[in-house]
């Protein structure tokens, strides 16, 4: 896809790859190069989406800072919300017996996850997970988990929808004037 990396004037073309967690450009017809993993990149599509994509480090479940592609799906003064993709790769199983057929690999969707960045005088405190389980979220919201909790019901709203989640977030800042 035709894309605007950084603030450079030139646009490429992107190729992102979900599984190894990498983005490809084609500098020209037949170089292709990879983004550094080490520094931050803005990917602005030029497909008519106007979707952006930023790479960002983050902390996995097990505290190890990774870096990932992230689509940036709200922004504002109040906070940044982003969504992470994945995906899983399953091997061949080849088949054991006449009984059963052999699985071809594949690539399986994985859910997609969600982050928050929360903004106090234009800077970041970096990536959060934004948890969908009922039992994190009582700690990720604290004392502002009831209200959120009512909020949620009277509105119909779920965690995993990008929209919904907005307004969640918006109404927690509210909530805690941050």
């Amino acid at each position: 896809m035709p894309a605007k990396i950084n603030n450079i004037q030139k646009s490429y073309l992107v190729r992102f790859d979900i599984l190894e967690n990498t983005i490809e450009v084609k500098k020209d017809k037949d170089e292709i190069i990879g983004l550094s993993k080490k520094a931050n990149h803005t990917i602005k599509l030029l497909d008519g989406s106007e979707r952006i994509f930023e790479t960002k480090n983050f902390s996995n479940k097990n505290g190890d800072t990774l870096n990932g592609i992230f689509e940036q799906l709200h922004s504002d003064k109040v906070f940044l919300l982003f969504r992470k993709s994945r995906i899983k790769y399953q091997k061949a199983k080849p088949m054991k017996s006449s009984y059963e057929q052999a699985v071809p690999a594949k690539f399986i969707p994985l859910d997609d996850t969600f982050y928050v960045s929360f903004l106090k005088e234009g800077k970041s405190n970096g990536l959060i997970e934004v948890p969908q389980k009922k039992k994190s979220q009582k700690s990720f919201f604290g004392e502002y988990f009831p209200k959120i909790e009512k909020f949620v019901k009277h509105e119909k709203l779920v965690f995993n929808s990008d929209e919904d989640l907005v307004k969640i977030l918006k109404y927690y800042s509210n909530l805690t004037k941050l």
